[in-house]
């Protein structure tokens, strides 16, 4: 679903521990005019990796606080497939899971791969600081 000003994926929403309710969650029409002047193929290629990780999270962190992004909910997945910088489907990366980070008013501020295990507590620290909350599951 999208829109002239923004394109928009509908997700999970966290804060519904149910998993029913859903969430819609946008990435600015002018980030991804960016991306195209910048020539971001391969960021902007895997914005159709968004879709899968926002609708069905390994799970999801809310408090990260970074500039510009205070209060942030992050959400960890791996998405079905990556794409190449020319679209080409490819498997996901190994070793690698798929973040988002979403301000609280559901905009996608930051998406791509990045070396996280869930599990590992020092490296979620690392990540996130130790402000973060598991807000999902």
């Amino acid at each position: 679903m999208s829109n002239r000003s923004r394109l928009e994926f509908e997700g999970i929403d966290p804060e519904d521990k149910s998993g029913v309710q859903t969430a819609l969650y946008h990435i600015e029409r002018s980030k991804v005019d960016e991306l195209i002047k910048n020539e971001m193929e391969s960021k902007l290629q895997r914005i159709r990796c968004i879709p899968s990780v926002i609708s069905n999270p390994l799970v999801v962190y809310k408090g990260w606080n970074r500039e510009g992004f205070e209060q942030c909910l992050a959400f960890v997945g791996i998405p079905d497939h990556d794409y190449s910088p020319k679209g080409v489907e490819l498997p996901p990366q190994k070793n690698r899971h798929f973040l988002i980070y979403t301000t609280p008013n559901r905009r996608i501020k930051e998406w791509g791969w990045d070396v996280f295990d869930p599990n590992d507590e020092s490296m979620r620290e690392n990540q996130f600081g130790k402000e973060w909350v598991q807000l999902w599951p």
